[in-house]
């Protein structure tokens, strides 16, 4: 996303798309986005009781969880992904914010407000 030298190479439809998704966990609890988070997170769901679900070999959860059987890791994996989607969701409109202002620089306020242009540039914010 850092690499994008105009607004078109922005990643907007995957972040919408991701959106999408974390709004059908958090708000609806859609059995889908669930399985996506608990996939996208490396945890293992069972229909154990003693062991409900367990961490595989690669989570990125691994290094923020030390004792995996103490927290509800369904929960876990639900709030690691909302945050990781704010984090994206707060640099894409950053990035966005620049290359808006690069492509469309910011314009003299008297051409703005009355329709004619000020040869003086003190005049223009």
């Amino acid at each position: 996303m850092y690499q994008a030298s105009d607004l078109d190479g922005l990643p907007f439809k995957m972040i919408q798309e991701a959106i999408k998704v974390s709004k059908d966990l958090a708000l609806k609890g859609d059995s889908k986005a669930r399985r996506t988070t608990l996939l996208l997170t490396g945890v293992w769901t069972t229909d154990d009781s003693k062991k409900p679900s367990f961490l595989l070999p690669w989570s990125p959860l691994r290094e923020a969880i030390t004792d995996a059987s103490a927290v509800d890791l369904t929960q876990t994996a639900k709030q690691w992904v909302l945050d990781r989607l704010a984090c994206a969701t707060l640099a894409l409109d950053i990035k966005a914010d620049e290359l808006f202002k690069k492509k469309h620089p910011l314009r003299c306020s008297q051409y703005l407000l009355k329709g004619k242009i000020v040869r003086l540039i003190a005049h223009c914010s």
